[in-house]
């Protein structure tokens, strides 16, 4: 039972909302969010999330914290989510995984998503040159961008980070700081070679040592720096 009272543009809510079972889809996501269950309290002009829990098959998803209702289209935001052995499948693009996470998302809309992401273990299979990847994010701001949430969090990855294609195949380990502002996406840091193979027409070469390299402010543009050797018969 929830009460209504103040005006449309600063309503006030009182009451308790118990949800069960419930669903939530991430868009760029395959798989939703299921069985999702939550305690809401509504006291004024703030509402409570005492106990928030969800499930992506056996990975489990958790938040707590407040949002503050300043009016009708004006949120401020003071949550913490946390979440372990996540698997994640990304609608547009040949990227899959699992990951834990450790993030907050705090301030007025659009609010900022940080932290932590931890991969235990992902897969790239985009062939390099695809209209997907993060070419295709880049070209996909949408018409009113500042709505968009803003990122400023990490992704770890100690190893099990695969790149896989007719090119490359390779296994990653390292940092990158993603952010994201009005929907311009920027990635910054590094990710070294672990071991891999290189491939031209005719020839595999091996990764002796190899780095990809995020430096580029004003885009999405990797610089490569490998070492590969092969073996030539005479």
């Amino acid at each position: 039972q929830i009460q209504i009272e103040g005006s449309p543009i600063h309503p006030q809510l009182n009451g308790i909302v118990k949800l069960e079972k419930g669903v939530l889809k991430i868009a760029e996501l395959q798989d939703p969010i299921t069985n999702v269950k939550a305690v809401i309290r509504m006291v004024n002009e703030d509402i409570y999330f005492d106990e928030a829990v969800g499930y992506i098959e056996k990975g489990k998803i958790t938040a707590r914290g407040n949002i503050k209702v300043k009016d009708i289209e004006t949120f401020a935001y003071d949550l913490t989510v946390n979440g372990k052995d996540l698997p994640f499948t990304f609608e547009d693009v040949d990227l899959s995984g699992v990951a834990n996470l450790s993030l907050t998302i705090t301030g007025e809309s659009p609010p900022l998503v940080s932290g932590q992401i931890a991969i235990r273990e992902a897969s790239y299979l985009e062939p390099f040159g695809s209209s997907s990847g993060s070419g295709y994010y880049a070209s996909q701001v949408p018409a009113h961008p500042e709505a968009l949430w803003n990122w400023d969090f990490s992704v770890i990855a100690l190893n099990n980070l695969w790149v896989i294609n007719s090119d490359l195949r390779a296994e990653f380990g390292g940092e990158v700081l993603v952010t994201r502002q009005e929907g311009e996406l920027r990635l910054l840091g590094s990710l070294q070679v672990l071991r891999g193979k290189y491939f031209l027409p005719g020839t595999t070469f091996n990764i002796k040592e190899g780095e990809l390299i995020f430096d580029n402010i004003e885009k999405i543009d990797p610089k490569l720096h490998f070492l590969v050797s092969t073996s030539v018969l005479a």
